[in-house]
């Protein structure tokens, strides 16, 4: 049955097929409860406002209550009403009658409905996602302080650089999540606030209480402005944007991860838990979770585009393109960033540094040359620049003999000096190996955000406070969610039996 009776010839099969029923599917798959708390707030609502008369009032409370406790399964879905509304009403009125039934709708439309929905699912999809995020950075912030010792290479443009620690590395990683953590406790904000009560675009003549049923659904404001409560998309962007700077950060790790497990590197081992192998050569094990993340990262940019793309140039009010088409692949890509987030812990967890190997490195690939040209200018007052040239021209040769930094020695650094000084500096070996020493370079960085186990354990320390932080703010959001939808069906239960108005 077509609902309406403007349009009187049946829905095209094909439209029904190809727009509607997948839409319809995933409304009642992942919609059903949001669908059913907008029509007992909408209707609690129309009773406390006298919008409702008290009779027809408590017979729609029990039945949205039936309706609400039988579950979408007991409901028929029919896409030839296009949306789970239409669904919903004509079950409620095959309880109650279109008299009661088809008072519900008093106030309000379905494009009010539709954006009240979507911003209560979006932020229950921000606190899921800022749970997951945290038990991430939770098991980064362990390892970083398991590895505050474990001195590795640090590396720019994938080429030898300072000596760091592993730890300090995760703990870098963190500390971009922290940002992407804060991203989605706004893109929450903003999703709090609730449109419902702006009808079609343009308000109501009916006498109701925005404010109320805003209170109802634990909506933290409104959308006061009717046009925009309907056209505005941005809590969407607003979502898929930290979506997006989560992927690119776990990417860039598993990009890290990738590199640092080949042989060639050898600086982690990945547990054979998080591997796969060759159906041909047997001595593979192929890092398939670290493409696997490399690649979901570019899905969820690509849904980005593809919502900014609907939107872009559509009409500032309610449209199939910008306002439902635009977010229907948002969905399935916040589920993709919640496994994601998951597989990136697993990664954190089932991966272990080659302490030996590194350190190896660490102390071969000239990475600690720069601590020696710190030295020279402290010790033997040198300008940066000129020690600069000095170990530059040192380095140069021992490569073009194939030597590593542990051949750099007192008359290597001394023929240096003569080539670009013009003097002698006066150093031997032990002075010139003792400033080429990793360890020694990791734990001299003090400065704030430096190296040393100190400040990295110090900077831990604040992560996890920050984090602590978060997690009770998640919590805090959550409780008052499930506050507001007790009180909301308790408000119906008491409606149902007859009575009106705020206990």
């Amino acid at each position: 049955m077509r609902e309406g009776k403007r349009l009187v010839q049946p829905m095209a099969e094909e439209i029904q097929r190809i727009i509607y029923a997948p839409r319809l599917a995933s409304e009642r798959a992942n919609c059903f409860a949001q669908l059913s708390a907008v029509n007992m707030a909408h209707l609690v609502m129309l009773a406390e406002t006298g919008i409702l008369e008290p009779r027809v009032a408590a017979t729609l409370a029990r039945a949205t209550l039936e309706i609400d406790a039988a579950g979408p399964d007991a409901m028929s879905w029919d896409a030839a009403r296009e949306d789970a509304y239409y669904n919903y009403e004509a079950r409620l009125v095959e309880l109650v009658g279109i008299e009661a039934g088809g008072r519900i709708h008093a106030g309000r439309s379905r494009n009010d409905i539709g954006p009240t929905v979507d911003r209560m699912r979006v932020r229950d999809w921000c606190l899921r996602l800022c749970r997951q995020l945290g038990r991430l950075q939770d098991a980064l912030l362990e390892h970083a302080s398991q590895h505050s010792r474990t001195v590795m290479s640090g590396y720019t443009h994938l080429q030898p650089a300072q000596p760091i620690t592993y730890g300090f590395y995760l703990l870098g990683i963190a500390e971009a999540f922290q940002r992407d953590g804060r991203r989605l406790l706004s893109a929450y904000a903003n999703a709090s606030q609730c449109p419902l009560g702006a009808g079609a675009f343009a308000g109501t003549s009916f006498p109701i209480d925005r404010h109320r049923s805003a209170e109802l659904l634990g909506f933290d404001a409104l959308i006061e402005h009717a046009q925009d409560a309907v056209a505005s998309r941005d809590f969407f962007i607003d979502a898929i944007n930290a979506c997006v700077s989560i992927a690119l950060t776990w990417s860039r790790f598993a990009q890290d991860a990738y590199v640092w497990s080949t042989q060639e590197f050898g600086l982690l081992r990945l547990s054979d838990r998080i591997a796969g192998t060759s159906s041909i050569m047997p001595q593979k094990k192929n890092p398939v979770v670290l493409e696997h993340l490399k690649a979901k990262s570019a899905h969820v940019i690509a849904q980005l585009v593809a919502i900014l793309g609907s939107v872009r140039a559509t009409h500032f009010t309610m449209t199939i393109d910008g306002c439902r088409a635009s977010i229907s692949g948002a969905w399935p890509t916040f589920g993709d960033v919640d496994d994601s987030l998951v597989l990136t812990r697993l990664v954190v967890e089932e991966s272990a540094p080659d302490p030996a190997r590194m350190l190896q490195q660490a102390e071969r690939n000239f990475s600690t040359t720069t601590d020696l040209a710190d030295a020279l200018v402290r010790e033997h007052g040198l300008s940066f620049r000129q020690a600069h040239h000095l170990v530059g021209a040192a380095v140069a040769r021992l490569i073009d003999e194939g030597r590593s930094a542990e051949a750099l020695d007192g008359a290597r650094l001394e023929a240096a000096a003569s080539e670009v000084l013009g003097r002698a500096l006066g150093v031997d070996d032990a002075w010139v190996r003792s400033r080429l020493e990793p360890v020694r370079a990791v734990w001299s960085r003090r400065s704030t955000g430096g190296t040393s186990p100190a400040e990295v354990e110090r900077l831990i320390g604040e992560a996890r406070s920050r984090l602590a932080s978060r997690v009770e703010a998640v919590d805090a959001m959550a409780l008052e969610l499930a506050q507001a939808e007790a009180a909301l069906r308790e408000a119906v239960r008491r409606l149902a039996a007859g009575e009106v108005g705020r206990p």
